[in-house]
């Protein structure tokens, strides 16, 4: 708040990356922006939104080329590299055409073997004439398995060892198929097939049928995929995206305050991992936002130099990419939670902040796996009311 002219003015971050990185445009391609530059990511967002993503490498060291000497197992399929328009508007991907043969039909990998972490495979791909592809393994029990429909863009047949799997539509056909895995639950021999219904990955191919492949992606230690990593002949990493705003002095209510999230998130059942907080620097005055098992999420309230007042565990379960709007007060004496427009708990509990809150602190937790899309954010200096969280947390 400016106090000479009496008006809001929106206050510079800080950002910093030390490596390129890949971001959709407003055309919706993929693009490569430089070392250092904020990436405004329009994926399912006309507005755009600030990208934020940890550092991960992708292991496999040709990406775009199918051809390339790494794809070392491959049966009853051939390939024609550099075909079509690919999801970054180039003609730079390849066509996986089945033989007449009988069996399974697939391209992978027998060279990369990697089974020390969680892992995370990725690839675009679009139908042509063939209206499956199975990501999975081999020579592996068990198997990873798992069909993606890519004329409807859902998932089929979902193997139960995974942490995750996802079908996102890249418009024009083209869908990204991702599986993540823990290790050594299926990560040697990574290998796309074809299929011709779902659950089948074995069958008297036609010689004509195939799919479009593009963006071949391996992250490991990584529990769910993360935005496209181009690769030329080697493994390529991403660095993290570092985003920060010295906040100006009463920003941040000492006394009294509301928390408002519109998140979507995927809880994926990650104990404590903090999804917002203001604190003093460390963590003996802070109010706090977690996750909790079981698609839940837990509410903190721990001051007085460390001393927990009031602390509530919702036995609500979420579910996976639930849109939800949060508010929660602190004020000696009326603690509310509200969610989705309802009042889920309450406390009058009265206590004394012991230290001054200078810190905002934003889905940051050492060894998190969250993915969040935070819609909105916003810090009142004073506890709303009843009628007022009702209206701000409203579906």
């Amino acid at each position: 708040y400016n106090d000479e002219n009496s008006n809001f003015k929106p206050l510079p971050f800080s950002f910093d990356r030390a490596s390129s990185a890949t971001v959709v445009n407003k055309d919706g391609l993929i693009e490569t922006v430089g070392s250092g530059e904020p990436r405004i990511d329009y994926k399912d967002d006309s507005k755009g939104a600030l990208k934020l993503e940890p550092s991960r490498t992708n292991s496999n060291i040709e990406s775009e080329n199918f051809l390339a000497a790494n794809y070392n197992y491959v049966g009853r399929v051939t390939i024609t590299s550099n075909i079509l328009t690919s999801p970054n508007g180039l003609q730079t991907s390849d066509l996986i055409t089945e033989t007449t043969g009988s069996g399974t039909h697939f391209v992978g990998q027998a060279s990369w073997n990697q089974s020390i972490a969680d892992t995370s495979v990725s690839v675009f791909a679009k139908t042509n004439g063939r209206r499956y592809i199975v990501l999975g393994n081999a020579n592996m029990s068990p198997s990873m398995n798992t069909w993606f429909d890519l004329e409807n863009g859902v998932i089929g047949t979902q193997n139960p060892n995974l942490i995750d799997a996802r079908i996102e539509s890249y418009g024009n056909g083209w869908y990204r198929c991702s599986i993540s895995y823990l290790p050594n639950k299926g990560n040697t021999y990574p290998t796309i097939y074809l299929s011709n219904s779902n659950g089948s990955s074995s069958y008297q191919g036609d010689g004509v049928s195939g799919v479009y492949l593009w963006g071949y992606q391996i992250e490991v230690n990584s529990s769910y995929a993360t935005s496209y990593i181009p690769t030329s002949g080697g493994a390529v990493t991403r660095n993290s995206d570092s985003c920060s705003q010295t906040v100006p002095s009463e920003i941040i209510g000492q006394t009294e305050g509301t928390v408002f999230l519109d998140s979507k998130m995927s809880l994926q059942s990650i104990n404590n991992y903090q999804l917002f907080s203001i604190n003093n620097g460390g963590g003996s005055d802070r109010i706090r936002i977690l996750t909790a098992t079981g698609n839940r999420l837990r509410f903190i309230y721990q001051l007085d130099g460390g001393n927990l007042v009031y602390s509530f565990y919702n036995p609500t379960d979420y579910g996976d990419l639930t849109s939800l709007k949060i508010a929660f007060t602190y004020k000696s004496g009326d603690i509310k939670v509200y969610i989705n427009g309802v009042l889920v708990d309450s406390s009058s509990n009265t206590f004394t902040i012991a230290e001054t809150l200078t810190n905002i602190d934003i889905a940051t937790q050492s060894g998190g796996y969250n993915q969040m899309l935070f819609n909105d954010i916003k810090l009142y200096n004073t506890a709303l009311t009843d009628s007022e969280l009702a209206a701000l947390t409203k579906i």
